[in-house]
């Protein structure tokens, strides 16, 4: 391996799978000057039919396209990037490889609803500053969405606002089967 690797910026899409499943990133390391790993710590058992899709910035057709492997506790995709490709990259990973890349719009509006969906389970579980940090993060992606009505309902919710929020929420509704077993956000 030569002494010094090539770095490469990449930006993974918002609506990738792990993101809508709980809040980890995706982590991305040089293995030589042409060839990148992409880890999920802790992901093995769940990445059944999982692809990473590797993107040229502004391109619609991928570079790459492989598939997620099980490496001890991790799930790991590997792929080489050509020195000419070496400008920013973006990545996502889809259980179909091949569905369409997601516009920035959609691929926001995704991760909003999986925000939401994180922050509400986190209320049931009653675990109320997460939640608020998840619901302030829904609203942040509805406004990358260009959703102002969803962005300022998620606010309202995260600073209280909405009757039925946070600890009435708690009090009355109890965690479901999915919320205790499914993956902690």
């Amino acid at each position: 391996m030569p002494a010094t690797v090539a770095t490469v910026p990449a930006n993974f899409s918002p609506d990738s799978l792990p993101l809508t499943l709980g809040a980890m990133e995706p982590s991305l390391r040089p293995v030589s000057n042409d060839e990148f790993e992409v880890r999920l710590p802790g992901w093995a058992e769940r990445i059944d039919d999982w692809w990473l899709r590797v993107y040229v910035t502004g391109e619609t057709v991928p570079y790459a396209v492989v598939p997620l492997l099980a490496e001890g506790e991790d799930a790991v995709a590997l792929f080489l990037v050509d020195s000419s490709a070496t400008a920013e990259l973006e990545m996502d990973i889809v259980d179909d490889a091949f569905q369409p890349k997601s516009s920035p719009h959609l691929a926001a509006f995704k991760a909003a609803l999986a925000a939401g969906r994180r922050a509400g389970r986190l209320e049931r579980l009653g675990d109320l500053g997460l939640a608020r940090v998840q619901w302030l993060q829904s609203e942040a992606l509805h406004r990358d969405a260009g959703d102002e009505r969803r962005a300022g309902h998620a606010r309202s919710i995260a600073d209280g606002e909405l009757a039925g929020s946070q600890a009435a929420r708690r009090t009355r509704v109890p965690p479901i089967i999915t919320d205790l077993t499914g993956p902690v956000a």
